[in-house]
């Protein structure tokens, strides 16, 4: 089993917003179903575009510490948004995975310890990878196909 398939996951709003729009997001809600946690910061940016993730755990920063440790970033990567900070902060002290889209949240997230760090074209091919050993376990084709991942390139 994948460890993405068993750990709690930070999401950056980017992600989400991929899911909305290729109308997905109820996918993405059930594949993270009691692991997925959410900044108050991404809550915010979603917000504004009147995007609700159900399921998702809201975390607000709430220790001196997180809040310490997002301003430290925010003032060395500027070019990082609340949301891929926010999310960031939450995989680092709860201990989660972090998916994002965002190429330099990935790195910043690697340069600070975050021991997994994916994004939708990662959960993608795991989750394929998943359904094609069901699909030969059941000796039937599932649901998720490659050319269904074919749409998520932006973090190639």
């Amino acid at each position: 089993m994948h460890k993405l398939e068993t750990t709690s996951v930070s999401v950056d709003s980017s992600v989400v917003v991929d899911f909305h729009l290729t109308g997905n997001l109820p996918f993405f809600e059930n594949a993270f179903a009691g692991r997925m946690l959410m900044s108050d910061f991404v809550e915010d940016e979603l917000g504004e575009s009147q995007i609700r993730v159900l399921g998702a755990e809201i975390i607000p920063l709430t220790k001196d510490e997180e809040w310490n440790f997002f301003a430290q970033l925010r003032k060395r990567k500027r070019g990082l948004g609340a949301g891929e900070l926010g999310g960031i902060t939450v995989a680092k002290f709860d201990n989660a995975s972090l998916l994002t889209n965002d190429r330099q949240a990935r790195q910043t997230a690697d340069e600070v310890g975050i021991g997994q760090v994916v994004c939708v074209l990662d959960v993608l091919v795991s989750m394929w990878s998943s359904e094609e050993k069901l699909s030969n376990k059941l000796g039937h084709q599932t649901t998720c196909t490659p050319s269904r991942a074919s749409q998520w390139n932006k973090c190639l």
